[in-house]
């Protein structure tokens, strides 16, 4: 495995290739914000761990992802 961030390169026109798209969340148990964004998620290490469920839907939401905005810009 190696650890290469998109923003250490520089892409023809900005764009970003498809093999750096993400394919798992690694020990989403831990995280620190949900994300909304159909990649699996997983309590551990990739298919060595129990598959956890997408981003809760409730009072206590902390979604980022699609169709998610930052407070600051639904003023808009």
């Amino acid at each position: 495995m190696v650890m290469a961030y998109p923003s250490s390169f520089v892409f023809k026109d900005h764009v970003v290739p498809a093999v750096f798209a993400p394919t798992a969340h690694i020990f989403y148990g831990e995280r620190v914000m949900d994300l909304d964004d159909d990649i699996p998620k997983w309590a551990g290490h990739k298919n060595s761990s129990e598959q956890l469920p997408h981003a809760p839907k409730d009072s206590t939401d902390r979604t980022m992802g699609k169709g998610k905005r930052h407070k600051v810009d639904e003023r808009d």
